[in-house]
């Protein structure tokens, strides 16, 4: 579940999944677009034992 600004070159998003936060953002430039993302996974034995957050990166070029 989540929500979404928009804007002509810049997004905004942000949700939950499995109960973490989630976020992310795109930067779009026509030739040049940036995506940045945040999430979390469950690991261990059992739920809520702890929590990883990872961080990925997309950078395009093209038009």
């Amino acid at each position: 579940m989540g929500a979404e600004l928009r804007t002509p070159v810049v997004s905004v998003r942000t949700g939950v999944n499995d109960g973490y936060l989630s976020a992310d953002g795109t930067i779009d430039l026509r030739v040049f677009k940036l995506d940045l993302a945040t999430y979390a996974i469950e690991q261990g034995a059992y739920a809520g034992q702890k929590h990883d957050r990872r961080y990925v990166a997309q950078v395009s070029f093209g038009w």
